[in-house]
């Protein structure tokens, strides 16, 4: 509205996103805010602990491509929750589903119901990738 972000609860609660991080990326977001001088409760934080905006991870991206000749594929931000989902084939689909934050299965394609367990195994294949 008028070019200003506005953060607001979901319209619905499966847009609430609750992601599976392996224990290499937990460790990473911790080393992160330690060394982190802005104390934030935003992970990705811009200037003045505001909300980074929509535009600006894809900005990032460009930016990588421009100074990174070698690189001659180029694929969107979106393009990795593509490519993330083509990562989890094989594993119990409603717990992509919820990860990815689809409201129907058929968008993440086929797959069975979330459980604490099936996010233990998606953390544990996480592990296995070692990303």
């Amino acid at each position: 509205m008028n070019n200003k972000q506005i953060m607001q609860t979901p319209k619905s609660h499966i847009s609430i996103r609750y992601q599976t991080l392996s224990d290499y990326m937990i460790s990473v977001f911790k080393q992160y805010r330690k060394n982190d001088i802005i104390i934030c409760p935003i992970i990705f934080h811009g200037e003045g602990n505001k909300y980074v905006s929509l535009t600006k991870p894809q900005r990032w991206l460009d930016s990588i491509y421009k100074y990174n000749s070698q690189i001659t594929k180029h694929i969107t931000v979106h393009g990795f929750r593509h490519i993330y989902a083509t990562y989890m084939k094989g594993q119990i689909a409603t717990d992509v589903q919820t990860t990815m934050g689809h409201l129907n299965i058929q968008m993440t394609e086929h797959y069975i119901n979330s459980t604490k367990d099936g996010q233990e195994r998606l953390r544990n294949y996480l592990n296995g990738l070692g990303i």
